[in-house]
């Protein structure tokens, strides 16, 4: 490898620790943007970090001559990695590489010590900069270096205290996004086909901001909301009452369209582009790509109504970026304290929990008299929303609560308490009746799936292990959320259901 090619010459990378004990360095390779949240076009560029835990030498081979600095060690050996993915070759280049986002940009070293990466981003780092680490995680190297370094970074990114300098540096980047579109003359009121749906207004650029923003603002009180993935980010922002619904499903479905029409324009042309095409017959052609199958009509008509559905994405994305982002531009940092306490677009939504009790409360009175008699704060106010809102379109998961009514006291403690547990009973109301046989303390029962021997599939049986192990972490940690289990006896039993789903897996 590149590394063991440089230690036969230079020896191998150390430091000297507080005691005055020699010990190794290590290089470590974060990603960032697109690759570090996991959420790569078919045709990006790749943003890396690379970092090296200590400054110091290397050892040397045979004499004090060959050592060379850790700095100097490192930056060879990021070349050489370097040179591995991006060199042409016949069947192209494995990936193009963006360090522009390492520290002091182009003009810092392309590897950077942790210290100093840390002092610059403590002292110098812009506030674009601390966002862009929103997505930075591990990808190669040294695991421990890299998780040193996001652990002391992270309090930078995410702070306690209101951080409006997050909500200005946003609203910076989007002027600035725009000065330059108008300079290149790709304004989208130049021509219709110059619409870009990552930079123009309301496009995917704005989703990735407004997500990052409001991550900054409130990730440092609430770590549940700190991921990489701009749609888990969405889904947890609305989880925790700092969404609406109708602004979470509208920016949702905006962010998948407006992606989806992303890696269309890139499969095509092999290239990183985000605009939609100047020729007309290749418009259509890009339109019959990104509608659902069935749409009726074609050609210009299909055009035509693609890139109205285009421009109300881009339109709905802009007014709720804008009301949101300068709802969170107050005068002050005591204004933005109070405004959190007060009923706005962005505090707990206890107007949908009353209204998702009430839809209920019209289906199941008994059922809703029971849920409104307990006390909830606004935490458990958010988390209960959302199951209630996934129980009421599931008539299944429903009759089994109102069967189990004598047992609902018990359970909705549960949901309350636990952010796991609300988001799996959310995403699979039909599995409720494992949550219910836990906070009853009943023995737990593997499901029963229907087999067919003679048309056995592969995926079907893996769907079966899953439900199985999900079916066993529902009731177990029911049971002990609910006091029947004592905890170490729930973690035994959670290791018997991952051993068993594990060995069936293997048999699979």
């Amino acid at each position: 490898t590149a590394q063991q090619r440089l230690q036969a010459e230079y020896g191998e990378p150390q430091s000297v620790d507080d005691q005055g004990r020699r010990i190794g360095a290590h290089l470590a390779i974060l990603s960032l943007g697109k690759l570090g949240g996991e959420e790569l076009n078919y045709s990006s560029d790749i943003d890396l970090l690379f970092l090296y835990s200590h400054d110091g030498t290397t050892s040397g081979v045979g004499s004090v001559a060959s050592r060379i600095a850790n700095s100097e060690f490192f930056v060879r050996l990021a070349h050489a990695i370097l040179k591995l993915i991006t060199e042409f070759t016949s069947e192209g280049p494995v990936f193009r590489v963006d360090l522009r986002l390492r520290p002091q940009g182009q003009e810092g070293d392309i590897a950077v010590s942790v210290p100093v990466a840390l002092d610059y981003y403590r002292t110098r780092g812009r506030e674009w900069e601390l966002q862009m680490l929103i997505k930075a995680r591990w990808s190669a190297g040294h695991a421990v270096t890299a998780r040193e370094f996001l652990q002391e970074v992270m309090p930078l990114v995410y702070q306690h205290e209101p951080n409006l300098a997050a909500v200005e540096a946003v609203l910076n980047a989007r002027e600035e996004i725009s000065r330059q579109q108008v300079r290149r003359g790709v304004s989208a009121r130049k021509k219709r086909s110059a619409v870009n749906v990552k930079l123009d207004r309301g496009g995917i650029r704005d989703i990735e901001f407004l997500v990052q923003c409001l991550q900054r603002l409130y990730g440092g009180k609430d770590p549940w909301l700190r991921s990489g993935s701009t749609l888990f980010a969405l889904q947890r922002l609305h989880d925790k009452g700092y969404l609406t619904g109708r602004d979470y499903f509208r920016l949702a479905t905006a962010y998948e369209f407006l992606r989806d029409v992303e890696h269309r324009l890139q499969l095509v042309s092999g290239q990183q582009t985000h605009a939609l095409p100047a020729e007309k017959r290749e418009l259509e052609l890009l339109a019959r790509r990104s509608s659902p199958l069935g749409a009726g009509g074609g050609g210009q008509a299909l055009a035509d109504h693609f890139v109205y559905r285009l421009r109300q994405h881009l339109t709905e994305v802009q007014e709720i970026y804008e009301r949101i982002l300068h709802e969170e531009t107050p005068s002050s940092a005591g204004d933005l304290k109070l405004r959190e306490s007060s009923a706005s677009s962005l505090a707990p939504p206890v107007n949908m929990y009353v209204g998702v009790l009430a839809n209920l409360r019209a289906k199941r009175p008994a059922l809703a008299g029971i849920i409104d008699s307990l006390q909830l704060g606004d935490q458990g106010q958010r988390r209960l929303y959302r199951v209630l809102a996934a129980v009421l379109e599931n008539e299944a998961a429903l009759d089994q609560m109102e069967a189990h009514r004598e047992i609902v006291p018990k359970l909705i403690p549960v949901f309350a308490l636990s952010d796991w547990a609300t988001d799996l009973a959310a995403r699979r109301p039909r599995e409720l009746c494992h949550f219910l046989a836990g906070c009853a303390g009943s023995a737990f029962v593997r499901p029963q799936h229907a087999k067919e021997p003679a048309e056995f599939s592969l995926p079907a049986g893996f769907s079966a292990v899953r439900a199985d192990y999900r079916a066993a972490l529902a009731h177990v940690g029911a049971a002990s959320i609910a006091g029947h289990v004592p905890l170490w006896e729930a973690l035994r039993e959670i290791s018997i259901a991952a051993e068993r789903a594990w060995t069936e897996a293997w048999r699979l």
